[in-house]
């Protein structure tokens, strides 16, 4: 993402007075609804996007950070958005040249080398997961959509963010089961497993004597289609 050429309108102003030019834009009868939303999800998820109106230039750790707050957008248009307001199914390539496209359309030319450098990137981060154990010695597990195994509930470090691996772990057990088990990973005596699996470093969190909620449910539809309590015998 190379930097590119801004308005003067744009090099004068704040992050704050861009913001309120794109207000404008997406305002007009004009702008698809599409669009719309498309920015305002991407804002949501990353407010501070305004403030680099005038481009990431060569900043690859910003890139990034973005590809990534996008990705999360985009898992909220698809889980919520397209069907509640009934709006096009996008991929994510599409969906952060929809979003481009109101905020820098020099951009929207990058995106699918820039999307492809964050795939890469991605498959390299470290995955955070937990073994909730209950007292009855069943633990959850999480069947991902279009997957035929269960897994324990997990998923990829925000290493841009500075996530560490235990609020990761936070995260993804609510996001994935509505369990809230904060207080637990706080121990700092938690027993911890760490391992490679294809080249990918694992952290499994493993917690014991759980109560666990009679109905367990993700907060993500879209990414997970069961749980399932399992025996260690199972």
């Amino acid at each position: 993402f190379v930097c590119a050429t801004t308005t003067a309108s744009q090099d004068r102003g704040s992050g704050g007075a861009v913001r309120d030019s794109f207000v404008l834009k997406l305002a007009h009868p004009k702008t698809p609804k599409t669009d719309r939303v498309v920015y305002a999800l991407i804002e949501k998820h990353a407010p501070w996007v305004s403030d680099h109106h005038k481009g990431f230039g060569d900043d690859q750790e910003i890139v990034m950070r973005f590809f990534q707050r996008a990705q999360e957008a985009h898992w909220d248009y698809c889980d919520d958005k397209r069907h509640r307001d009934r709006l096009e199914p996008l991929k994510f390539k599409d969906f952060v040249c929809k979003f481009f496209g109101v905020f820098k359309p020099s951009y929207v030319q990058m995106v699918p080398k820039a999307t492809n450098d964050f795939s890469k990137h991605m498959r390299a981060v470290p995955v955070c997961c937990v073994a909730a154990i209950g007292a009855d010695g069943k633990l959850p597990l999480v069947r991902g959509v279009g997957d035929e195994y269960w897994m324990f509930p997990g998923g990829k470090q925000w290493v841009f963010d500075n996530e560490t691996t235990k609020e990761c772990a936070k995260r993804e057990m609510r996001e994935e089961t509505g369990v809230d088990v904060s207080d637990l990973l706080e121990n700092p005596d938690t027993p911890t497993m760490v391992f490679l699996q294809g080249g990918r470093k694992i952290h499994l969190f493993i917690l014991t004597d759980i109560s666990h909620p009679e109905n367990m449910k993700p907060q993500t539809p879209k990414e997970i289609s069961g749980i399932k309590q399992f025996s260690h015998r199972e």
